[in-house]
C-alpha cells in the first residue's frame, strides 16, 4: 500500500502518471589524478531512450547526463572539447535562436579565469572543431557541486534544454566538514528540465533538423540522472547527502520536499552555508545539497524523484 504520494518538482509534477520506478542510476565519474583532470569531453548527436521517452539530441560523451567531473581544491582542470556535430547551414545571427551546430563549455559556479583558456564562453566552436580548455583552480577554492554546459549565445536553450550537462564536484579535503557530514552516504541527483513546448518552439526559431523527441509523461516533467521517477532505496534513520544539480533553462526553480523525513539545507550554489543545520521543509534554490534523516518509524522507505512513497510496515 502506499501511504503517501507527494510532488518533488514543479507543481505542475501533479499531473505526472503513476509510473514502476527504477533503481537510480549515477552517471559514470571521471576524477583528478596527482593534482590534474585531463580528460576528452565530446559534444555529437546520440539518442536516450529511458522509461518510455525518447530524445535524439546533442551529448556530452554520448551520456545524458554527461560524465561526473571530480576536482580538488588547487588542481588544474584541462578538457579537450571536441564538437563532433554534423554542420546544418544555420547560420548565427544576433540575439536570435540560431547556430544550432555551434557550441563551447562554460563552468558554472567554478571559481575560475573567465579569459581564454580558461571560462570564456565568448569562444563558440562550429562542428568539427576542437578547443583546449585549461583552468588552475585556486587552492583555498570551497568544496561544493557545480555544473557544466554549453553557453553558445544563440543555440544555449536549444542545447541545455536538449540535456546537454554535468555535475562538476570539488571534493572536500579530510577533515573540511563534520563527521556527520562527511561519513554519509552520497547521492547525486542531475535534474534536467523538460518542457516539451518551449523546446519544440526553438527547435522551430532555430530551424533545427537534429532534435526530436516522444513519449513524454506531460508537457512538463524532470529527467534525473536521465531517468522518470527513479528510486532511492535509504535506511530508516539513516543520514544521506543529495548533491543536486538543476539544470533549468526556463522560468521554475526546484521545489524539493521529501515527505517524512527531516531535511538539511548544507549549501547554496555551490557555497557552504554558515549556520548549518538549517532545518528546511522545501528546497526551492537552484543547485543545492541538503540532507535528509528518515526517522519515520516505518520500512523500507523509498524515495520517489517525482513523487515520494513511503510503504508501511511490512
Amino acid at each position: 500500500m502506499i501511504a503517501s504520494i507527494l510532488p518533488l518538482a514543479w507543481n505542475l509534477l501533479a499531473t505526472l502518471p503513476f509510473l514502476e520506478a527504477a533503481d537510480l542510476v549515477e552517471p559514470p565519474v571521471i576524477s583528478s589524478r596527482g593534482g590534474v583532470l585531463d580528460t576528452t569531453i565530446t559534444f555529437a548527436r546520440g539518442t536516450h531512450s529511458r522509461d518510455g521517452f525518447t530524445i535524439t539530441t546533442r551529448m556530452l560523451n554520448g551520456l545524458l547526463p554527461g560524465p561526473t567531473l571530480k576536482i580538488k581544491p588547487g588542481d588544474i582542470l584541462q578538457v579537450n572539447f571536441q564538437n563532433n556535430l554534423v554542420d546544418q547551414g544555420i547560420p548565427y545571427i544576433h540575439n536570435r535562436p540560431s547556430a544550432p551546430d555551434e557550441s563551447n563549455l562554460h563552468f558554472h559556479g567554478l571559481h575560475i579565469s573567465g579569459e581564454e583558456p580558461s571560462d570564456d564562453v565568448l569562444i563558440h566552436l562550429g562542428p568539427g572543431k576542437s578547443y583546449n580548455y585549461s583552468m588552475q583552480v585556486p587552492a583555498d577554492h570551497m568544496p561544493g557541486t557545480h555544473w557544466l554546459h554549453p553557453h553558445r549565445h544563440g543555440s544555449t536553450a536549444l542545447q541545455v534544454g536538449g540535456c546537454a550537462a554535468l555535475a562538476v564536484i570539488v571534493e572536500d579535503p579530510p577533515g573540511y566538514l563534520p563527521a556527520q557530514v562527511a561519513n554519509a552516504r552520497e547521492v547525486l541527483l542531475v535534474i534536467n528540465q523538460m518542457d516539451t513546448g518551449d523546446l519544440q518552439d526553438v527547435i522551430g526559431a532555430t530551424n533545427d533538423g537534429l532534435m526530436s523527441f516522444s513519449g513524454a509523461p506531460s508537457n512538463r516533467f524532470i529527467l534525473t540522472n536521465g531517468q522518470i521517477n527513479p528510486t532511492i532505496r535509504v535506511e530508516a534513520g539513516a543520514w544521506i547527502r543529495l548533491r543536486i544539480v538543476f539544470a533549468g533553462w526556463v522560468k521554475e526553480t526546484l521545489a524539493l520536499t521529501i515527505n517524512g523525513c527531516e531535511m538539511q539545507l548544507l549549501s547554496k550554489d555551490g557555497i557552504y552555508i554558515r549556520d548549518f543545520p538549517r532545518s528546511i521543509s522545501s528546497a526551492p534554490v537552484v543547485e543545492q545539497i541538503s540532507w535528509c534523516d528518515a526517522t519515520t518509524p516505518r520500512s523500507p522507505i523509498l524515495w520517489e524523484v517525482g513523487v515520494v512513497l513511503q510503504l508501511p510496515q511490512l
